[in-house]
């Protein structure tokens, strides 16, 4: 009797845990048992400059929280490249509200879009033992300025430019956990 009560209440323990959000941690590995990947900057084949270290740093954190990321002396090399990026595509929603079957305001909102599409490699000794592609894209808006003002120009581009990072970031995040995903076991 005094058995159940406790497993009652570790069953119930666990179910709390769980709607809060608490998770019992998984385990990732790599292939070939491997404990380690070290992961060098990645290629950039794109015209745009400094993506590559979003994109390095992203899969370096992903490997981290899992605890597979290690120095040169690592068991596997990861190869990365940046083979495409777009940006930006210009997306138009529109949103409508109806009032009794009739359209009672009807607005537009201005959205850009980029692209992505990275390959990483794993390399054991010099041989692939393991690669993956992801693609995925990410929206922004664009940035918002005072029309009245002079310089409303120079503004609005900047601000559209920051919205573009940070979309190329998350972007970059989005995809790099993707990849170690593709790239590891679960067990």
């Amino acid at each position: 009797m005094r058995r159940a009560r406790l497993q009652i209440a570790a069953l119930t323990l666990l179910l709390l845990a769980g709607a809060c959000g608490y998770q019992l941690a998984s385990r990732s590995s790599l292939p070939g048992e491997a404990r380690s990947a070290y992961v060098p900057v990645f290629r950039n084949l794109t015209p745009e400059v400094g993506v590559e270290g979003w994109f390095t740093d992203a899969f370096r954190l992903e490997l981290q929280r899992r605890g597979l990321e290690g120095g040169e002396a690592s068991d596997l090399v990861a190869l990365g490249e940046i083979e495409e990026l777009t940006t930006p595509s210009w997306l138009e929603t529109l949103t409508r509200s109806e009032v009794d079957g009739r359209v009672a305001e009807a607005s537009h909102k201005a959205l850009y879009r980029v692209s992505a599409a990275v390959t990483v490699k794993l390399f054991r000794g010099g041989e692939e033992v393991a690669s993956t592609r992801v693609v995925g894209s990410e929206e922004h808006s664009p940035g918002r300025s005072d029309v009245a003002n002079p310089s409303a120009s120079a503004e609005l581009y900047a601000r559209t430019e920051a919205q573009r990072a940070l979309a190329l970031r998350r972007l970059a995040s989005s995809l790099m956990a993707r990849a170690v995903e593709n790239l590891t076991t679960r067990w």
